[in-house]
């Protein structure tokens, strides 16, 4: 049986209602609940939803440690898009309007919702649909009238605790008690089929996960398979309905527009890699730390720091060098080495303002790191990838000026088994996509330090070893993915 609880931003947003020993502010859920002896269902009434924000996190940590949990990361992935992905990525059924019945007076009106729930019974199927589509578990709605019995949603807000008032809040323990026996709602996304794959890219990216011979390559794999092959950009959101697969050849991230193209082309039934819940997974550190360990994945030691919680007591009992990583940074951006407890504090201060949760982790000395691409759970290609020169990061950032360190690509064969053995393991956790697992070897042991959906494939790099056939294998999987949707469509 499982076990739902309660997480609040403090306790003292729960003190109006009875004690339970099932609600827990935010700080102790990050600490007592990444090993569940049963099943957990969270309802996240933290706060903070937007991106890198306390409820973000909440969400983020209970999707790793496998706990079901509301809102969704999905939800809080859409609600925290650019302005100018909003229209198309969140909930685009709403733009149609929706009838009432009988007849109103008013030209707007609001919709207090509790977990699909409303006060008022003429909006009980609107407000369903309302939570169906995103699942906060409280929410208003404010619409405006369009006609005679015509309603557009204007906004949508999630609502906590501490902004309710007397009426709201009895309603809220009432649907609070109710919800418990209802279902946990899942969205099924449509399946189309087809043959024509969409790549997206950025010619100006600085460091672009394919090279433009690249590119080229896979555009010719794909012909030669029967797949029309088109490079876009950012420009073409609005033509992703033209094609059947999405390829994001661009580095991804949560608040950009490649989570936008990959969120609307799985709703379109598009074939995707990256798909949204593996830019989710894999673009924040925190998430990634958390269901590493959960699976008893090893890692380099870390520990969560949390804003607003770190002293020099802490600080001081940690081991240095110590490494310091904002959850969202690539290309070694965001990351800062500090020797000494006094450097850790200063730099903390930094990155706080950018985010609620920094990890603090092992500084593990290697001439390389290891990179493995995986495509669907099979080792595809393995890569050393030295520290640039004269610096302890692959990536060496200067002012006005960023260097790689140098590439060595080996057969797979002649990698560590242990080493194959761990990237398998951390990418499994993620999905069914490509990947490239990032590991450090120390004395015969194997620490996975990162999963990335977006991995580097540069013409004469990580093809190095397989030559075509690499562009071969990521297409044929496309072709594979195509083939099976389209056979075995409902």
């Amino acid at each position: 049986m499982s076990k739902t609880i309660v997480v609040v931003s403090s306790m003292e947003d729960w003190s109006v209602y009875a004690h339970s020993d099932l609600v827990y502010d935010f700080e102790t859920y990050l600490k007592k609940f990444q090993e569940a002896d049963q099943p957990v269902q969270v309802i996240n009434l933290a706060g903070g939803y937007g991106y890198l924000g306390r409820g973000y996190y909440c969400s983020l940590l209970a999707e790793a440690r496998g706990h079901k949990v509301l809102p969704s990361l999905q939800t809080l992935g859409g609600f925290n898009q650019p302005a100018e992905f909003k229209e198309f990525t969140a909930f685009p059924f709403l733009a149609r309007g929706a009838k009432w019945p009988g007849s109103m007076e008013q030209d707007e009106l609001e919709i207090f919702v509790v977990f699909g729930m409303t006060a008022e019974e003429r909006f009980e199927a609107y407000a369903k649909s309302l939570f169906h589509l995103m699942d906060f578990p409280l929410l208003k709605a404010r619409l405006k009238k369009r006609g005679e019995r015509r309603w557009l949603v204007e906004s949508v807000k999630p609502l906590t605790l501490d902004e309710l008032d007397d009426r709201e809040q009895d309603f809220f323990a009432l649907a609070l008690e109710r919800y418990h026996r209802r279902i946990w709602y899942r969205q099924r996304s449509k399946k189309v089929p087809g043959y024509d794959l969409a790549i997206l890219h950025d010619p100006d990216e600085e460091f672009p996960p394919s090279n433009r011979r690249a590119l080229q390559q896979f555009i010719v794999a794909a012909k030669n398979m029967d797949i029309s092959a088109e490079l876009i950009t950012a420009d073409d959101f609005r033509r992703l309905p033209e094609f059947d697969a999405l390829f994001i050849r661009e580095t991804t991230a949560v608040n950009h527009h490649t989570y936008s193209f990959s969120r609307e082309a799985q709703r379109l039934g598009l074939v995707v890699i990256d798909d949204p819940a593996s830019i989710l997974r894999c673009t924040n550190k925190v998430y990634l730390h958390d269901l590493l360990t959960t699976h008893a994945i090893r890692v380099p030691e870390t520990r969560v720091l949390s804003a607003g919680s770190v002293s020099m007591e802490l600080l001081e009992s940690l081991v240095y060098p110590l490494v310091l990583k904002i959850p969202d940074g690539s290309f070694s951006r965001g990351v800062s080495r500090v020797e000494r407890p006094v450097d850790a504090m200063n730099a903390l201060e930094r990155l706080f303002s950018t985010s609620h949760l920094v990890l603090a982790q092992q500084y593990i000395y290697t001439d390389f790191d290891w990179r493995i691409g995986i495509l669907n759970h099979v080792p595809l290609f393995a890569c050393r990838y030295y520290m640039a020169k004269g610096h302890w990061q692959i990536y060496a950032h200067g002012a006005g000026d960023s260097r790689p360190g140098e590439v060595e690509t080996v057969p797979v064969r002649n990698v560590p088994p242990g080493v194959v053995k761990a990237a398998q393991r951390a990418s499994a956790l993620i999905g069914n996509g490509l990947y490239g697992v990032d590991i450090k070897e120390k004395d015969g042991t194997a620490y996975v330090v990162e999963v990335n959906d977006n991995p580097s494939i540069d013409y004469g790099v990580e093809d190095f070893i397989s030559g075509d056939e690499l562009y071969r294998s990521i297409v044929g999987e496309f072709l594979r993915r195509l083939f099976r949707q389209h056979v075995f469509r409902p």
